[in-house]
């Protein structure tokens, strides 16, 4: 059974927030990120 488009997309927008998360822990360290970053980095804003 395939996903919907909806989920595809919710699987995606997941994807991209881990990513730029991991990427920004890693750039800027855990306490030095925030959501609004993550959020920013991951153009959900």
């Amino acid at each position: 059974m395939t996903a919907g488009v909806r989920e595809r997309k919710k699987l995606k927008t997941r994807a991209a927030i881990q990513k730029e998360a991991i990427n920004l822990f890693l750039e800027r360290g855990f306490d030095a990120t925030t959501i609004e970053d993550i959020a920013e980095a991951a153009d959900f804003h």
